[in-house]
């Protein structure tokens, strides 16, 4: 069934169970922190299609993701720093702004695994893991560093998840890869991009923007 989720358009893709902090200082989403500093999830993520994140209505993606609240800094003067993680993916029906703020109707997105695909499941995640350590080889030798590699555990999908929001992709891809969902397909197009990376920095010489750890990303709204 649709419900309402106030939604928070950034510039950013918020992947599940990648770690996000923002710096709350317009009015709008003062109130909403004020409003939902209890609820969880606290607001929706989704990425802005056309339009300033600050100051503005923008257009937006129609998936986006739960943000939960991890960590809450409270300032005097009534700004937020917090830090939210990504959770269920959900799609946007309608909005409104009546609140200052966008509201959205959405429903939730099944992130159920499809019968019978568990080992082809595992199967893509562990080709994921090859490719984007490859990738992670390959720049080192490019930009002459040494990058300590971190654990990439749990289910498929948030291995695929994981690598995704480490990788310097533009935001469209990532958002193409959220909106394909924790399937075989999304792992498969997520090895795709790590093979094709690959080959552009081996060919190249071009790093893109440096890689940071999942979440690590400071957006000011």
């Amino acid at each position: 069934m649709p419900v309402q989720l106030p939604l928070f358009p950034l510039g950013a893709v918020l992947l599940p169970g990648m770690i996000l902090p923002l710096h709350i200082f317009e009015e709008r989403y003062r109130k909403l922190m004020r409003q939902r500093i209890d609820d969880d999830p606290a607001f929706g993520v989704v990425l802005t299609r056309a339009g300033r994140e600050v100051g503005d209505q923008p257009e937006i993606h129609d998936i986006g993701t739960a943000a939960t609240l991890r960590q809450v800094v409270r300032y005097s003067d009534g700004r937020f720093d917090i830090a939210v993680s990504g959770g269920r993916r959900f799609r946007v029906l309608g909005g409104d702004w009546g609140e200052g703020y966008l509201t959205g109707t959405i429903e939730w997105l099944p992130d159920d695994v499809e019968p019978g695909a568990g080992d082809a499941l595992a199967e893509n995640a562990e080709l994921a893991r090859s490719a984007f350590d490859d990738y992670l080889t390959v720049l080192e030798r490019t930009a002459s560093v040494e990058i300590e590699r971190q654990p990439l555990e749990g289910e498929p999908a948030r291995v695929g998840y994981a690598i995704c929001a480490m990788m310097p992709l533009p935001m469209g891809e990532k958002q193409r890869l959220l909106e394909i969902g924790p399937t075989t397909g999304m792992l498969q197009e997520l090895v795709a991009t790590l093979v094709r990376e690959r080959a552009l920095l081996a060919s190249t010489g071009v790093t893109g923007p440096e890689i940071d750890h999942p979440g690590v990303r400071f957006s000011s709204n």
